[in-house]
């Protein structure tokens, strides 16, 4: 398989909370063709290119409501690089909109959205919206995120980010 294609795979299945099953079949010497390991590091160092940068992190971010207005589960915690932190809206609250600030205005052309998986999968319906010369632009909306969920789309240039959570738990 070519890389473009692996890539598709790749984000179809582990880009929507899935595993990716490679099936990679051995020769008659045990061995995994050499093509195919080609292909493998191809795919793994496109990945990293494509995952080098963290554009929100340490960015300026806000939410519509933070449970207790603590600083516990406040809107930082999501892009602060600790699995362990996480932001939260108070029970009674359903939909919500976190924003990501830019310095100025950034390329981006793919997000990746994770839940706090111990308190279980929340998230029923979401959309995303870049702030582009001015002017909100939805770019996706899908329902659930669960561990991992990862958007590709054409690159554009935003001043901010934001994600709307229509339907939660």
């Amino acid at each position: 398989k070519t890389l473009p294609h692996l890539l598709d795979i790749y984000y179809q299945s582990v880009g929507r909370n899935a595993n990716l099953l490679l099936n990679l079949p051995v020769d008659n010497r045990g061995l995994v063709h050499e093509s195919d390991v080609k292909q493998l590091i191809a795919l793994r160092d496109q990945l990293d290119k494509d995952f080098e940068t963290e554009l929100v992190k340490g960015q300026t971010v806000s939410a519509t409501d933070v449970r207790g207005n603590s600083s516990v589960f406040e809107a930082r915690n999501v892009n602060d690089g600790n699995s362990e932190t996480y932001w939260a809206t108070n029970d009674s609250i359903t939909s919500a909109s976190l924003v990501f600030e830019f310095e100025k205005p950034t390329e981006v052309n793919r997000i990746v959205l994770q839940e706090y998986i111990p308190l279980g999968q929340r998230v029923k319906n979401f959309i995303i919206e870049a702030e582009v010369d001015g002017e909100w632009r939805e770019i996706d909306g899908q329902t659930t995120i669960g561990y991992k969920r990862i958007l590709r789309f054409d690159p554009l240039m935003a001043s901010k980010i934001r994600v709307n959570f229509l339907e939660s738990k």
